[in-house]
């Protein structure tokens, strides 16, 4: 069977709000009946850095404008199918920051308008709880702990 490499690249965009930390997620409605939170992600462009792509696909999924990207913080890589057809994934993740929790207005693609549900700010804490896939959630963890630790003092 034929495996066909994609890459990704998406934004944990954090924002301090009153001395509590949100995190900016989608919920999703996949083909196979997941539904979940997770983070704005998406394909990387022909010519297009990861870093220009995580902008991108954030700014396309959630309609947030001003997104400063703060530091490469993972690569995930997984596997899986989908119309008879073996996926070798790999996710480059970003942390980020923004000036502003307005949302704007989102250029989604068909598909995404069929899967997407909702945008949310929601806080750190209760997002752990809410991310439907195992890697996103340890990165969360990651991004939490050195948030508290104050090592990551770009958060406004």
């Amino acid at each position: 069977m034929e495996v066909i490499k994609k890459k990704s690249a998406g934004c944990f965009v954090i924002k301090k709000q009153k001395e509590e930390y949100f995190v900016l997620l989608q919920k999703k409605n996949w083909q196979n009946g997941t539904i979940g939170w997770v983070p704005p992600k998406g394909s990387i462009e022909l010519n297009e850095s990861e870093k220009t792509a995580a902008k991108r696909e954030t700014r396309e999924e959630t309609g947030l404008q001003s997104i400063s990207i703060i530091k490469k913080i993972k690569e995930n890589r997984y596997s899986f199918k989908e119309n008879n057809k073996t996926y070798d994934k790999t996710v480059v993740w970003f942390l980020a920051t923004t000036t502003t929790m307005n949302l704007g207005d989102k250029n989604l693609t068909r598909q995404e308008k069929k899967t997407q549900k909702e945008v949310e700010w929601i806080k750190v804490d209760n997002a752990l709880d809410l991310l439907v896939f195992e890697d996103e959630k340890r990165i969360l963890e990651e991004v939490k702990q050195l948030i508290y630790d104050g090592k990551i003092p770009d958060i406004k």
